[in-house]
């Protein structure tokens, strides 16, 4: 499947990140190939960079490193009813997971720095995602997990939470009009307005 098919007018005079705010959609397929260790850690590192960077305390990214851990994460994540919302976890060719961590503690009484934390930690999720992406692979946000039996399989801390998850492999080789995928790139990514459209440019002096 050709990435830039219809949507060659999308890539218009664009900085490096803005073409990877693009080229960056959901993949339920993927090739049946390893990431490399090295691409692993790149990821790693870049949201250790940012994280340090924004002073997102109470934020953190996880990356499983083996096939055990996402295999026992992906059980987790399909137990009980919610579990089931996402029924192809159960044959996906990912190799790695992202997972998202927020700790809340002490914003019982706080919603707004509760909300606050929340949000930071989906910024160093995407941010990762992006990373991803920049490496060729290919990724895919998850909500409907059960959450609290992955916060049991890594045995959080109080306050932390599991706010999602998202799979992350090598994108397929190829796609044809029996997958999912193919339709949500010919019909949904292909609309996409251009982001001179939706964002804006703006400076700030002392």
């Amino acid at each position: 499947m050709n990435l830039f098919d219809r949507k060659s007018h999308l890539f218009e005079g664009l900085t490096n990140l803005s073409r990877l705010f693009i080229m960056r959609r959901s993949f339920r397929k993927y090739a049946k190939r390893e990431i490399e260790f090295e691409k692993i850690i790149e990821i790693e590192n870049t949201i250790k960079d940012f994280q340090l960077t924004m002073g997102f305390k109470h934020s953190m990214v996880k990356v499983t490193k083996n096939k055990e851990e996402f295999e026992s994460v992906i059980r987790a994540a399909k137990r009980g009813l919610v579990g089931k919302i996402n029924p192809w976890l159960n044959k996906t060719n990912a190799t790695n997971l992202l997972i998202a961590i927020v700790n809340t503690n002490d914003t019982d009484q706080n919603l707004s720095e509760r909300f606050k934390r929340i949000a930071e930690t989906s910024i160093l999720m995407e941010v990762a995602i992006l990373r991803a992406t920049e490496l060729g692979l290919a990724s895919c946000w998850l909500a409907g997990v059960n959450t609290s039996e992955i916060e049991k399989e890594y045995k959080l801390g109080d306050g932390e939470e599991v706010i999602a998850i998202a799979t992350l492999g090598y994108p397929p080789i190829s796609s044809n009009i029996t997958d999912y995928d193919f339709w949500a790139n010919k019909l949904v990514s292909a609309r996409r307005k251009h982001l001179s459209e939706i964002m804006f440019y703006d400076e700030i002096k002392e």
